[in-house]
């Protein structure tokens, strides 16, 4: 099936954190955390609104919350998030479709600059 994704691109301090979402035409959604290239959460559902993913990041030998909220709008997605409840905003923003099941992702070098479908709010 066709998928659609984004993925937002945060670096604090040394660390570089992507929250990618993908999404189907029916409404399947599917979303993960990658800090430093391990995945540290993930989640997929149907016709829900938002995600919530969260993990701890070191930064400075001290280990803080990063929080990431995805949420669906009409015709895209947007992704909110904060360190330690501090709004944070993303370094980049990249995109990609796909062919694959709800829960595959695509190869690394299919990222491309936002377009349509991931846009800052």
């Amino acid at each position: 099936m066709r998928l659609m994704g984004q993925r937002w691109i945060y670096r604090v301090g040394a660390t570089t954190i992507h929250v990618d979402n993908a999404f189907d035409a029916w409404g399947r959604g599917n979303e993960r955390m990658v800090v430093d290239g391990v995945v540290h959460g993930q989640a997929t559902s149907w016709m829900k609104r938002s995600t919530v993913i969260a993990a701890p990041v070191i930064v400075d030998g001290i280990e803080r919350r990063f929080e990431a909220t995805v949420r669906g709008g009409v015709v895209r997605m947007f992704c909110e998030a904060t360190l330690d409840g501090a709004p944070i905003e993303p370094a980049g923003i990249l995109e990609t479709d796909w062919k694959g099941a709800i829960d595959s992702w695509p190869d690394e070098n299919a990222w491309k600059a936002e377009g349509w479908i991931a846009k800052r709010p």
